[in-house]
């Protein structure tokens, strides 16, 4: 495992992903050297701030497609898109972000290929993944359908505590966008979300979203 999420750093070149410097082991650990983001997690960031505009939340989800558009043109999924994993490069208010934790990414070895092995963390990985009836790439674009939800009201989309009830709570796309916190979020932006949080895989916008959105003519503001 760790191996090969070396091999994988190594390969990755993309200003929104950690950059990869070194590595070396002891007897018993192995440590990776990243690029040093000092500016601490996009979590961090929502709890300080509540929730983001729609235009701060735009640029950030942005930043993160634009990661993981790169991933998946390389066949790699990342299986654990969450806020956590997303690090600001500095504490200044306009930072880049960069993707980091490649811990359970894997690289699929053909188009059809699906992954069988639990992936994601709860709340953010796909139905399908919960479910344990094999995933791909749209697992990554459900877990930015949940970000983005996030970054917009400062809380999830799925609320259960359980794992049998949260797997009913996303397969039924119950997502709901309360009025109190969501009327002054454009109709765009909501479509955008649910066209990333859709139980069906085979359905759910690609890492290719902005061709989807100028075709729609939809995307966040």
């Amino acid at each position: 495992m760790v191996y090969d999420e070396l091999e994988m750093l190594q390969k990755l070149k993309h200003p929104h992903i950690v950059k990869f410097v070194d590595w070396f082991e002891s007897r018993d650990k192995f440590y990776i050297v990243t690029q040093l983001a000092t500016g601490g997690e996009l979590f961090d960031r929502i709890c300080e701030q509540g929730k983001f505009t729609e235009k701060d939340a735009a640029e950030t989800i942005k930043q993160i497609l634009l990661a993981v558009d790169f991933l998946h043109k390389n066949n790699i999924v990342h299986r654990d898109l969450k806020p956590e994993n997303l690090l600001y490069l500095s504490r200044d208010p306009d930072s880049d972000l960069v993707l980091a934790d490649f811990g359970i990414a894997k690289m699929l070895d053909g188009k059809g290929e699906s992954l069988k092995t639990m992936a994601g963390s709860f709340g953010y990985a796909a139905p399908e993944v919960m479910r344990k009836e094999g995933h791909g790439k749209p697992v990554d674009m459900w877990s930015m359908g949940v970000i983005t939800y996030t970054l917009l009201c400062g809380y999830s989309p799925f609320r259960s505590e359980n794992l049998q009830d949260l797997i009913r709570e996303c397969t039924e796309n119950s997502v709901v966008f309360h009025e109190r916190y969501w009327k002054d979020v454009s109709n765009d932006a909501k479509d955008f979300i649910l066209h990333l949080i859709n139980p069906d895989a085979d359905q759910r916008w690609t890492s290719e979203v902005e061709h989807h959105c100028r075709h729609e003519r939809k995307c966040l503001s």
